[in-house]
């Protein structure tokens, strides 16, 4: 069933403002009663119409925040591989140096090369710092 509001609202008026009316209280009861349901089904609309807009500004701004979100994540995945990665190669270069070092651990003389020195102190670094 539709209501004409601006209908109704005419004959709110006219029952308020007929002469005819006016002497019979039930009927300025009704007109009282009838435009407070107006007013109030107005206001509402009013407010359902704010809530639709907000939801939609809040849907907007969470699209933002998961895309955001979700470009964080995609760096963070990149960054750990990355991560992966480079610790790999460390243990590789790490074991690489052993070995070469392990090579002039018999010979006195190459043991008091800086190069032999420096490889060592990087080697026992790492294993403070793990």
């Amino acid at each position: 069933m539709t209501i004409d509001k601006q209908e109704l609202k005419a004959l709110v008026d006219r029952v308020k403002t007929d002469r005819r009316f006016c002497a019979d209280d039930h009927h300025q009861i009704l007109a009282d009663g009838v435009q407070s349901l107006l007013a109030e089904n107005e206001m509402l609309t009013a407010q359902r119409l704010m809530h639709v807009r907000l939801n939609l500004s809040l849907r907007a701004r969470r699209k933002v925040w998961v895309s955001a979100c979700e470009k964080a994540e995609d760096q963070l995945l990149d960054a750990l591989a990355e991560r992966d990665q480079l610790k790999a190669e460390n243990e590789a270069l790490r074991n690489a140096l052993g070995d070469l070092l392990a090579l002039y651990e018999d010979d006195e003389g190459c043991r008091n090369l800086p190069e032999y020195i420096a490889g060592r102190a990087a080697i026992a670094k790492e294993a403070l710092h793990g």
